[in-house]
């Protein structure tokens, strides 16, 4: 008897699975380019899990949107409801398995979202009573206003808020996995990664909330939330506000620490070598053009880089 598994039959990485969900978000979207799609072709030739993690995002389009895939997807480039088919998709995420669609793994959350941006772009906007949000990359948040409270929901990304006086003096709260923030009269940032959740006050100050009161937050300081409660009140680094100029400001930065933080601004992989990890760098990249940030880094140090796919850039010993 044959007992050699398909790839069907493993269980899916959730990580592949989020990938393949942002695929579809993207050749669903209008900014989407050839270029886009023979990249998209390339990563579904990469390896066997890439190509189920697809065809699930298929059966699922195939369930619920009532189209075949690639009409699905021409549909919404003309500019269906792509936000309620996404939504549709999201609930389905109970057939598709894996646990892909869950709240830990947010692509859905993030793609029905207020607002968003995409990898790589910074977006301002302005609510209603003045308020300014700073989206970074690859960001999505909710906003909702009533007649009590004005929040903003943070369901990935980074988010850089300037507060305005509200004339109903309403209270304004910032969810996020881990805590709810309060600010005073403040311009602060919020980061949420997986597993913590960064805050940095620029300017006034900032409750921390989990569900009660529990530190309130000076101008100039940094403080990580996780399951595991607060951390440190510790000075804002150097950059922490570098990326809403468009720039990343690395001063004796660990190579890795580096590539870790551009990566968030490209598509697709960006990994160094155990080898240069180490290495430290010091200057100020472009975060919009992120290939010329590495030349830069290439002439910096003594490594090369290495374009393995079109989506995946390994730096390495030079």
């Amino acid at each position: 008897m044959n007992t050699r598994r398909s790839p069907a039959a493993d269980p899916l990485d959730p990580a592949i699975a989020q990938a393949a969900g942002e695929w579809f978000a993207l050749l669903s979207s209008e900014a989407c380019t050839e270029a886009d799609r023979g990249a998209w072709r390339q990563w579904r030739d990469a390896h066997p899990q890439h190509e189920h993690a697809w065809q699930r995002v298929e059966q699922v389009a195939r369930r619920f949107g009532m189209l075949e895939p690639s009409a699905a997807l021409t549909a919404l480039g003309r500019g269906a409801p792509r936000r309620q088919f996404l939504q549709t998709l999201a609930v389905a995420g109970v057939a598709v398995g894996a646990g892909w669609l869950g709240y830990r793994h947010v692509p859905w959350r993030a793609w029905t979202a207020d607002y968003q941006t995409a990898v790589g772009e910074r977006r301002e906007i302005i609510l209603a009573d003045g308020t300014r949000l700073m989206l970074n990359t690859a960001t999505a948040v909710n906003v909702t206003y009533s007649a009590h409270v004005r929040r903003v929901e943070l369901v990935r990304g980074e988010l850089h808020i300037a507060t305005a006086a509200d004339r109903l003096a309403r209270r304004f709260v910032v969810a996020t996995r881990f805590a709810d923030l309060v600010p005073v009269g403040t311009r602060f940032s919020v980061r949420q990664q997986e597993e913590w959740v960064r805050l940095m006050v620029h300017e006034g100050a900032v409750q921390i909330e989990n569900p009660q009161p529990v530190r309130r937050v000076p101008a100039g300081a940094t403080v990580l939330i996780s399951a595991q409660g607060l951390g440190d009140t510790t000075p804002n680094p150097e950059n922490a506000d570098t990326w809403m100029h468009g720039m990343l400001l690395a001063d004796g930065m660990p190579l890795a620490d580096f590539v870790a933080e551009l990566g968030r601004y490209r598509r697709g992989r960006l990994t160094c070598d155990p080898a240069v990890a180490g290495l430290r760098l010091s200057g100020t990249f472009p975060l919009q053009d992120t290939d010329r940030a590495l030349a830069a880094v290439s002439r910096a140090l003594p490594v090369r880089i290495v374009e393995m796919t079109p989506l995946w850039v390994r730096i390495a010993v030079a």
